[in-house]
């Protein structure tokens, strides 16, 4: 284990001992864009030092399958995908940190890539242009409760509960589109499938579904975490004139006893060009709403700094920083933007790794699964059928 100092720092004189949140996280999509093993590994030095302690993988997208496992077809057809080996050490090395890798396994929607390999179990989605390249289809949905579906994601349970270091999994389960009734149909044949594989393994897995999946079943309702999620580029704030957070079950969620887990996902969002991550104010305001909103409800106990789309995560790491600052001590009011993003700023050029990376651990720019050239598309990761 690697001794790392916490490097933590806010805005106040006065300190806690202990962090609010104690689940205090930042994402890596490698579902819709490629990240070398080793700029992971530099991300993960980096949030270490800020205070974080979990880091979302995202290992599926419609875009890319970024993980080559042993036991089904998935990211056989890309060059860039991870072996299980590399994604072992990457867990090794990352717990090594102090931070604890949770693979985020898209269990129903956004499979697009899956269909490439299974396309008997695939379908639905969107066409979606994009200039000079083609069309690529969005959020299509594995066959919900299919046999077949289950067959595939056991298959991937089996390869991630053999090395994970914590009891978190995440399901995925957002922006599917398909009648509720069908969703909470797989909801429930999913966590007897998870229970089943984590049996086999001597283990409890902890799932995590996106708020907007169908209520978690009674018999599960203590040990799902819910994670909602609104990010600093939507139009409603965080609270209850925000529809879709109504919709997400957050005025039940943040009602006094209950008993359901909650994570909140914060940030950045982004769109489906290159370079369109939210700016900087508003993922700082997003995020320092979300941590005071949870702040006496004692249910909420992690916070998400998410990442989306493309692969510069030095691009997120103030979001990260600001989201390790909040996730420890939530302000009581909005901090002034520039004195949060100086404080940033400041403890990010102290790190070495974020000051002057190594430019063997830099990735070529990516984005939605496609190669960047002059900050314009170029070519697609994978050849389109």
């Amino acid at each position: 284990m690697h001794i790392v100092e916490v490097a933590y720092y806010a805005g106040t004189s006065s300190q806690p001992q202990q962090p609010r949140y104690p689940w205090r996280g930042f994402m890596i999509d490698s579902g819709r864009s490629p990240n070398s093993l080793s700029k992971m590994k530099r991300i993960v030095r980096i949030c270490s030092q800020l205070g974080l302690n979990f880091c979302v993988f995202r290992e599926g997208d419609d875009e890319l399958c970024a993980v080559r496992y042993r036991t089904n077809r998935l990211g056989s057809e890309d060059p860039y995908a991870l072996t299980m080996d590399q994604v072992e050490e990457f867990v090794d090395y990352a717990d090594s940190y102090g931070v604890k890798v949770v693979p985020e396994i898209e269990s129903l929607g956004h499979s697009t890539a899956k269909g490439r390999y299974y396309p008997d179990i695939v379908s639905g989605g969107f066409e979606h242009p994009y200039e000079g390249i083609g069309v690529h289809v969005r959020k299509s949905h594995l066959a919900p409760a299919d046999p077949r579906s289950y067959e595939l994601l056991e298959s991937i349970y089996e390869e991630w509960f053999q090395i994970i270091r914590s009891p978190l999994v995440h399901l995925g389960l957002d922006e599917v589109r398909l009648p509720v009734e069908q969703q909470a149909e797989h909801l429930e044949g999913l966590l007897e499938l998870v229970d089943r594989v984590a049996t086999r393994h001597n283990k409890q897995i902890t799932p995590i579904v996106w708020a907007d999946a169908p209520k978690t079943p009674v018999k599960w309702r203590d040990r799902v975490i819910r994670c909602l999620w609104a990010y600093g580029d939507d139009k409603m704030r965080v609270g209850y004139q925000n529809p879709y957070l109504i919709k997400q079950g957050l005025r039940e969620l943040s009602e006094a006893g209950c008993t359901e887990k909650v994570f909140m996902a914060a940030g950045s969002g982004s769109g489906h060009t290159p370079y369109s991550k939210t700016d900087y104010e508003h993922a700082f305001l997003n995020l320092a709403e979300w941590a005071m909103w949870g702040k006496d409800k004692p249910n909420f106990i992690g916070l998400l700094a998410v990442q989306w789309s493309g692969n510069m995560l030095d691009d997120w790491l103030p979001d990260f920083a600001c989201a390790a600052d909040y996730g420890w001590n939530p302000p009581s009011e909005i901090p002034p933007f520039e004195e949060q993003m100086a404080r940033v700023r400041e403890k990010l050029m102290q790190i070495e790794d974020a000051a002057n990376p190594d430019p063997a651990e830099v990735d070529p720019p990516a984005w939605d699964g496609i190669w960047l050239k002059d900050g314009k598309w170029f070519e697609d990761i994978i050849a389109r059928r």
